[in-house]
């Protein structure tokens, strides 16, 4: 802004926050309403953080969804899996991507296998229906 002079230039800032990775566990454990919670919960940040994009990541011991969304979008409530849990694949798939994430937020029970090497980007644990906290990143209990 040059208000002194009259002018208003477009800023270079910007209010929206960059690209958001959500990883949703849907192995076994995690019951129908769980994922419909999990759901709602990515809408929310969808809608009120207005990101660049919002990344969702479906997960039980394989990647069974991987998907965008952009502002305006709606959250489908799909999330196949049921198998076991695993966390290996969402960590190993961001480790491959070119940019790393700027943060990743995983809803899970929490009980699952754990990479060996820890990444090097902001894991934000949304843990559901356990007292238990993970070795990396930082946890949320609730539930």
């Amino acid at each position: 802004y040059f208000d002194e002079c009259g002018f208003i230039l477009p800023s270079l800032d910007s209010e929206a926050m960059g690209a958001v990775v959500f990883a949703v566990d849907s192995s076994g454990s995690i019951d129908r309403e769980l994922l419909t919670e999990f759901k709602t919960e990515m809408q929310s940040a969808l809608d009120d953080l207005k990101p660049s994009k919002l990344v969702e990541i479906v997960c039980d011991t394989r990647i069974t969804v991987h998907r965008e969304y952009s502002r305006g979008d709606k959250i489908l409530p799909d999330a196949p899996g049921g198998g076991g849990t695993s966390f290996v694949p969402v960590f190993d798939k961001l480790a491959d991507e070119q940019r790393a994430p700027k943060c990743v937020v995983y809803l899970t029970d929490g009980d699952g296998l754990l990479p060996e090497k820890h990444p090097d980007f902001p894991v934000l644990w949304i843990l559901y229906n356990t007292q238990k906290t993970m070795p990396f990143g930082e946890s949320i209990l609730c539930g």
